[in-house]
């Protein structure tokens, strides 16, 4: 596990983050959910260095995965969209993926840090955050794990969020299984 270690017991929000451990070993914690108490725990304690970005890849049809994108993008009449063409455009969008898309409303920012209960578990919460202009960032508890059961980014990958270097690595029939094609 990576991330800060907060004791549960050394701040206002210790029976708040027992039942949150106690969610999360149980299989209980309801991921991708903003918790409001835990959201301002985290503008008093500062914590929210961002370890990665991750697109989520079901979004990818509505930016730039469908034959309505592509149409859109070229000129001329009778365009035969192949799926040789959705795979081209489809490699062509996830390059120019990155930079100008981080920390945008629509692809969050990760990070992680451990919690010990006042009984002595230790858990990692993973959370995710989207920057909304001058309102500063949106947090939501993605999940969390104990030491050994999993990571911070399979966690993120289970959600079916992506980091640019893992999409650049799918595969065309992975393209063509997100593409939303005309009905």
């Amino acid at each position: 596990m990576s991330g800060e270690l907060i004791k549960a017991s050394e701040t206002k929000y210790s029976q708040l983050f027992d039942q949150l451990v106690a969610d999360v070993l149980a299989g209980q914690a309801k991921p991708d959910t903003e918790i409001p108490w835990l959201t301002e725990f985290l503008y008093e304690d500062g914590i929210g260095d961002c370890d990665f970005i991750a697109y989520y890849a079901d979004s990818l049809s509505d930016q730039g995965f469908s034959d309505e994108w592509i149409r859109d993008s070229y000129d001329g009449e009778n365009l035969e969209i192949t799926d040789a063409l959705r795979v081209s455009q489809g490699r062509d969008h996830l390059a120019g993926i990155e930079g100008a898309d981080t920390y945008s409303m629509f692809d969050p920012g990760f990070f992680d840090f451990q919690v010990e209960s006042t009984t002595g578990e230790v858990v990692a919460f993973v959370i995710g955050f989207f920057l909304e202009g001058l309102n500063g960032p949106r947090f939501y508890f993605m999940g969390g794990y104990q030491k050994g059961a999993s990571n911070t980014l399979k966690l993120v990958n289970s959600l079916g969020y992506l980091t640019h270097e893992q999409l650049q690595e799918v595969s065309d029939a992975w393209i063509l299984e997100k593409w939303r094609r005309d009905a």
